[in-house]
């Protein structure tokens, strides 16, 4: 599987995550205060996934590592490792969570588009679609524990 692919599963899940399930999050307040439940509040997620290429044989190792903040807008922005991509080891993530859904993009040091990605998340999870600068397309998914 493409890095990129990997990197928009990764930023995806980043961004879905905190939004439905409300997962493990480590957190310090802002300077900036909202009085809405859970504005005003920086949020750390670390998490891990895979990404499988649509119509393609299962390959073991398509995984992705992230390390990403969501601010109080609901803006996602880190670092996402990615396991065996031929597009990157690495790339930045920068995304938005709204309501149930989370959308993004991944891209390298230099700026360059390596995946964007879109997301659900419901009860049973986190999961969603990337595409890759190649065009592939994939399906991607959050391997965290949700909380209970």
């Amino acid at each position: 599987m493409r890095a990129s692919s990997m990197v928009a599963s990764l930023v995806v899940l980043m961004m879905a995550l905190p939004a439905a399930a409300d997962l493990r999050w480590s957190g310090e307040r802002s300077a900036a205060r909202d009085s809405r439940p859970g504005k005003g509040i920086a949020k750390r997620l670390q998490g891990s996934g895979g990404w499988q290429r649509r119509g393609g044989a299962k390959h073991s190792g398509q995984r992705w590592r992230l390390d990403v903040q969501r601010d109080a807008e609901d803006r996602l922005s880190g670092r996402v490792q990615l396991g065996r991509s031929p597009l990157a080891a690495a790339g930045n993530l920068s995304g938005v969570i709204a309501g149930d859904s989370v959308q993004g993009s991944i891209a390298d040091d230099s700026g360059n588009l390596i995946a964007s990605f879109e997301g659900t998340i419901g009860a049973d999870g986190i999961r969603g679609r990337y595409t890759d600068r190649t065009g592939e397309v994939g399906d991607w998914t959050w391997e965290g524990a949700l909380p209970q």
